[in-house]
């Protein structure tokens, strides 16, 4: 601009990504019990009496139609969250039984069904690097080779971020990537308000757009994966190995990104190539911040490396040492 100022526009925005990059993970610190989830509360047990007390439809059996009370209750309570998501998961565990439509003997080992193991271990492995802040020092580290210029920042953030979520959920990783991608827009000069309202879409887009991509990765990428893997083996006896997933997921991750990342800084939005040393050494401040390489970063990350070994090479060790009964 010929003030050298931005417009009133992007220094809100700028303030409001300031604020966000700078905050840390707050605490609602709210008392008392929510009105809507005291709503939900009550609401689920009566959506579901309600259809209990309504005769079934024609075709759909009685535990049908019990079942379908059943997940509307569950439905509610998790749309408004009156308790905690995984207490809601284990009402079939009671319910099922009670109303007839499973026993405790059919209705138990659903909750330990090798997919749960498996993402289990999938969420430890993303726990560990949370609590570390290995994924933190990965992204930075990435970024920070990366260079100064607006797209190689926005191909490093989304080629970190499409990394972590072939091992972590798809909302984690962007939980992770947002504030880094908040901190890089904050630093952003007030005099290139042309590059803001370029870089800022794009980037922020290119966060959630990795994310999605980097799912289809992996098995444990993202839980429709695994629904689909369960499905194949229970309808169709077609066992989809960890690994065979790979061969698939991994090929189109490699040709989905960079064609996303082209439509984002080429079509959609116009980033250009002129660096930013601001952003630059805001990357470099906040990976310095971390100090160096802790004994746990280093821990997490032999154990996420035999890991994601053993999910891949399991048809040799299983090939080698058949009495281990290995599973992913």
């Amino acid at each position: 601009m010929a003030d050298g100022t931005a417009s009133p526009r992007l220094a809100i925005c700028r303030q409001q990504a300031l604020r966000c990059a700078m905050s840390e993970s707050n605490e609602h610190g709210q008392t008392g019990f929510p009105r809507h989830r005291m709503v939900g509360l009550i609401m689920a047990p009566l959506a579901a009496a309600a259809i209990l007390m309504s005769p079934a439809p024609d075709g759909l059996s009685q535990q049908g139609w019990w079942t379908a009370a059943i997940g509307l209750w569950m439905a509610i309570w998790w749309m408004t969250e009156a308790l905690p998501l995984a207490v809601t998961a284990l009402l079939p565990l009671i319910l099922f039984p009670v109303f007839g439509v499973r026993g405790i003997e059919a209705t138990a080992p659903s909750y330990a069904h090798p997919l749960i193991f498996l993402f289990l271990g999938g969420f430890m492995l993303a726990r560990a690097m949370h609590v570390w802040r290995l994924d933190q020092r990965l992204a930075l580290t990435v970024l920070r080779f990366a260079g100064a210029s607006p797209r190689g920042m926005i191909a490093g953030i989304m080629a970190v971020t499409a990394f972590l979520s072939m091992w972590v959920s798809n909302t984690a990783t962007t939980m992770v990537m947002l504030p880094i991608g908040l901190s890089i827009v904050a630093t952003l000069p007030a005099d290139r308000e042309q590059l803001a309202e370029n870089f800022t879409p794009a980037l922020l887009l290119g966060i959630a757009y990795a994310a999605t991509i980097g799912g289809m990765g992996t098995i444990i990428g993202t839980p429709p994966n695994a629904l689909f893997v369960a499905f194949m083996a229970e309808t169709h006896g077609i066992e989809i190995s960890f690994f065979r997933w790979m061969m698939i997921g991994v090929p189109m991750l490699l040709v989905m990104l960079p064609i996303t990342w082209f439509l984002l800084t080429r079509l959609a939005f116009h980033v250009g190539s002129e660096g930013s040393h601001q952003a630059a050494g805001a990357i470099g401040d906040r990976l310095a911040a971390l100090g160096p390489l802790s004994r746990g970063e280093s821990m997490t990350a032999v154990v996420m490396l035999a890991v994601a070994a053993c999910w891949v090479f399991r048809p040799l060790l299983m090939a080698a040492l058949p009495w281990l009964h290995l599973s992913d």
